[in-house]
Formats: C-alpha cells, sequence, structure tokens
C-alpha cells in the first residue's frame, strides 16, 4: 500500500467517523424530542420543506443521487482495477 492509498485510507475514514457521529447526535437529539412529547422535528421540516418548495428539495437530492452513484461506481471500477493488478501480481 503506497503512501497516498493510506492517506486516502484514512481520510476516509475520518469523514465515516464524522459522519456517524453527526447521525448520531441527531438521532439522539430526535430520540430526545419524540419521548418528551414533542413532534418528530426531522420529519416535520423534510415534509414542510417538501411541500413548500417540492422543487427545490428535486433539485437537491438528484446530483446527490447522480453524484453518489458516480462515486460508487468509479469505487467498484477502481477496486476492479486494483484485484486484477494484484491478481497478475503487478
Amino acid at each position: 500500500m503506497t503512501t497516498q492509498q493510506t492517506k486516502t485510507l484514512k481520510r476516509l475514514g475520518v469523514a465515516l467517523a464524522l459522519q456517524v457521529a453527526t447521525i448520531g447526535w441527531l438521532l439522539y437529539t430526535e430520540a430526545a424530542a419524540v419521548i418528551q412529547g414533542g413532534d418528530s422535528t426531522i420529519s416535520r421540516l423534510a415534509w414542510e420543506a417538501w411541500a413548500n418548495q417540492p422543487g427545490a428539495i428535486i433539485g437537491i437530492l438528484l446530483p446527490l443521487t447522480l453524484a453518489i452513484g458516480f462515486l460508487g461506481g468509479h469505487l467498484a471500477w477502481q477496486s476492479n482495477r486494483t484485484m486484477d493488478a494484484i491478481r497478475k501480481g503487478k
């Protein structure tokens, strides 16, 4: 494994840890609000946004979906190239 690959894996690990921490915090605050008898703030905000500006929501989600699809495809392609190189002994 090269230095660049090691750096990339470390950065991906940090990004994943931050993502998990953020989602955990959101779920914790959401659960705390519901347990205290309040409304689900995340779903209420999402539905209000959809009701008021469905085009904006689609305009945000479509590029995100395309970007995630591209990155997933690139990861699969790169993994395939890496595995082929390993099999060939390069």
